[in-house]
């Protein structure tokens, strides 16, 4: 047993260099799903103890345990505890936190704590910290951490523990425009067809944007119902602005899935994909993980940064705009709060999410998105063999991003691929049909 469990680690120290070096050449940061599956597995193959996990990481990690190190950890411990239910052998974990844990990732801790080992559970000295924080935090011009607060609000919005409660609505009171701008942007989001409609004819100037990043950018619009149960529909537009059409001439269409696996709203991690604008940028280095993501290299999805963030100034008023997703949006839905469940999403501490395919087989075709399989907020793609037929709409997909970029579908340029994606839910009950969306958007595809 011993001697299996030394090849395990000597494995998974062989994975974790190889993704290291891959992200280190590649120039790009090293994968959050590298980092969280292999502390899966070193969790699930008990490479690891409660009490000495820190001790044990690969070589290396010590170096690099930045944010997103510990989300990767602690997310991947919070799946393995909800898989397993309560009482189950993980949550041993959970008493032994990261003794350098940044505060966000710290309170993920306690609300584990709190809802899986006992709900009068308080950790007083997160608490603590945090009242200290709040009282540096009325310094003028002091930015705030909105992940942490926005996790506060999310995590314990239905705590009815006293203490949870008083802290809850202590943040509610000292900085109110942050609590004003959460629920705003949970509120229930629906669009107009008319807004739709605006949003899918408003040819934003990326001369401007991000010092003209995206100005040869296709745009991607995806076209959901309130009820992610129900596929998507997908149009590409090219960056001269007209619709891609496909090799017969023909306007192209495709379908996506953007529901949560776990039935969760999108303000919460493992959610449904958020309603607004994303960026698209590039693929993956490798086809990795194909049971989870198909055969395909996955398009990496972005969110729209956010340069200004909450800032207290002297008259004690916090401002937030965002420039940089109005840029991209007519002004006529600058109001609306259905484009902020993606910068909530963002600000929350939501990450990498993609589109890609899957390994796995459908299961049930009675259900209204088979042959699909529903994500942890990606948008998916569908890999599957139905009645004989083959579909690889991943590999479609990216032949067409390509294509209405002015490139040749090939595997060299799917890292040239860059866009704007736009995911909008249409009002309405049933499926999306394609006479549905002719209907909202006034064109005939």
């Amino acid at each position: 047993m011993l001697a299996k469990k030394i090849m395990l680690l000597l494995a998974l120290l062989l994975s974790f260099n190889a993704n290291f070096a891959l992200s280190a050449s590649s120039g790009v940061t090293r994968d959050y799903f590298m980092a969280y599956t292999d502390f899966k597995k070193m969790i699930q193959w008990e490479l690891v103890s409660p009490a000495n996990f820190k001790t044990n990481l690969p070589d290396g990690m010590g170096q690099i345990w930045n944010k997103e190190d510990q989300r990767a950890w602690i997310d991947a411990l919070w799946d393995l505890i909800e898989e397993e239910g309560p009482q189950n052998k993980y949550i041993a974990f959970l008493e032994h936190p990261i003794s350098d844990a940044l505060p966000e990732i710290r309170l993920r801790y306690f609300y584990l704590m709190h809802k899986y080992v006992d709900q009068a559970y308080i950790d007083s000295d997160y608490l603590r910290s945090l009242d200290a924080r709040l009282s540096k935090r009325k310094a003028a011009n002091t930015k705030v951490n909105l992940e942490e607060i926005y996790l506060f609000y999310s995590l314990f919005e239905k705590v009815k523990h006293p203490v949870i409660g008083n802290q809850y609505i202590k943040l509610m009171k000292v900085f109110p425009q942050v609590y004003s701008e959460y629920k705003f942007s949970t509120d229930k989001a629906t669009l107009t067809h008319e807004e739709v409609r605006s949003v899918f004819e408003f040819n934003p100037d990326l001369n401007t944007y991000q010092q003209g990043e995206y100005v040869d950018a296709v745009r991607v619009y995806v076209f959901c119902r309130p009820n992610r149960d129900y596929p998507c529909r997908v149009l590409i537009k090219q960056p001269n602005g007209e619709l891609h059409h496909g090799s017969d001439g023909v306007s192209w269409n495709g379908m996506a899935l953007a529901a949560s696996s776990k039935g969760l709203p999108a303000q919460q991690r493992n959610g449904q994909t958020p309603m607004g604008v994303q960026s698209l940028d590039s693929v993956m280095p490798e086809a990795n993980f194909p049971e989870l993501f198909g055969q395909y290299r996955r398009v990496i999805l972005n969110w729209i940064p956010n340069s200004t963030n909450f800032v207290q100034n002297k008259l004690n008023y916090l401002r937030r705009p965002e420039p940089a997703v109005e840029q991209l949006l007519p002004a006529s839905v600058h109001a609306s709060n259905w484009w902020r469940q993606a910068t909530l999403a963002r600000d929350i501490g939501r990450v990498d999410l993609r589109m890609h395919g899957t390994g796995r087989p459908p299961v049930d075709r009675t259900l209204p998105w088979f042959p699909f399989r529903k994500t942890s907020g990606c948008i998916a793609q569908r890999e599957a063999v139905v009645d004989g037929e083959t579909i690889h709409d991943q590999r479609v997909l990216l032949d067409n991003l390509m294509a209405a970029k002015g490139l040749s579908a090939n595997f060299e340029n799917e890292t040239q691929i860059k866009g704007l994606l736009y995911l909008m839910e249409v009002e309405g009950e049933g499926p999306l049909t394609l006479a549905n969306l002719e209907a909202v958007l006034g064109i005939q595809l």
